[in-house]
């Protein structure tokens, strides 16, 4: 098993993939505004630090490091 995760802007684009999804006899789930934010801070917690193995980090441990990538932008801008 694999998984996809598709952003989509346009109403009509969403559709339109959920169309396909069903006529490939696939599963698909909407991602809440809580999850996407939770995957947007451990990307950017990785993309800080390449040498981080990819591992379950704590919600607490994400914070910490993009408060620190935060920190770093602030400081050079």
């Amino acid at each position: 098993m694999s998984s996809l995760l598709i952003t989509i802007e346009d109403p009509k684009d969403r559709d339109l993939i959920l169309a396909l999804v069903q006529r490939l006899k696939l599963s698909a789930r909407e991602l809440s505004e809580e999850e996407m934010r939770y995957l947007a801070r451990v990307a950017l917690a990785l993309a800080s630090d390449p040498a981080i193995e990819r591992q379950e980090f704590s919600e607490e441990e994400i914070q910490e490091e993009v408060d620190v990538v935060r920190e770093k932008r602030q400081r050079y801008s």
